[in-house]
């Protein structure tokens, strides 16, 4: 397993796990919404998120 930077390939994984933290504190699911706030930041390399590759 290794840890590396979230890509726009990761984008579908690190939107859901986002969609699931949101749900936490209550707010409706809404993965595409989650997507939309995470695809410029990593297309632009600006979000330092981190994605687990098995």
């Amino acid at each position: 397993m290794d840890i590396v930077r979230a890509q726009q390939k990761h984008l579908d994984e690190v939107a859901r796990l986002f969609d699931l933290y949101r749900q936490l504190y209550e707010y409706e699911a809404d993965i595409e919404l989650a997507r939309q706030f995470l695809s410029e930041p990593i297309l632009n390399d600006d979000y330092h998120a981190y994605s687990l590759e098995l």
